[in-house]
């Protein structure tokens, strides 16, 4: 007549943000509190050399659907200039993508010379 249940949870799916892209350690990061776009960024090992920080995309889903929201972020300038409070708090499920620099699409050593043309520097 009076039954008792007793449930024991032993294991939960925990909150976590995909960070991808030019950052050092790529993967699952765990929320356990606020956490910011820069933060989650440092929490990956940082960014890349080739890391293109002035146009670093956020995608959160909007509902159940296939629908997301995307957020560009320079955090460039959050980090140059210390504009923190312009940092967005990311949500559980978030993906923050780091693109690659164009320019770095470019040869790190290129020949100034390639066709034996000749530069006359002197009106420099």
């Amino acid at each position: 007549n009076d039954p008792e249940l007793s449930i024991v949870l032993k294991d939960f799916d925990k909150p976590f943000v995909v960070v991808s892209g030019e950052v050092l350690l790529p993967g699952r990061i765990l929320v356990r509190q606020e956490l910011t776009a820069l933060q989650a960024v440092m929490l990956a090992g940082g960014f890349k050399e080739t890391a293109y920080d002035t146009q670093v995309l956020v995608y959160r889903r909007l509902g159940q659907g296939d629908l997301a929201e995307v957020h560009e972020l320079n955090l460039h300038n959050l980090r140059k200039k210390g504009k923190l409070k312009n940092d967005l708090l990311l949500q559980p499920g978030d993906m923050l993508m780091v693109p690659v620099n164009k320019v770095e699409h470019v040869e790190r050593y290129v020949r100034l010379n390639p066709f034996g043309l000749g530069y006359n520097l002197s009106g420099l």
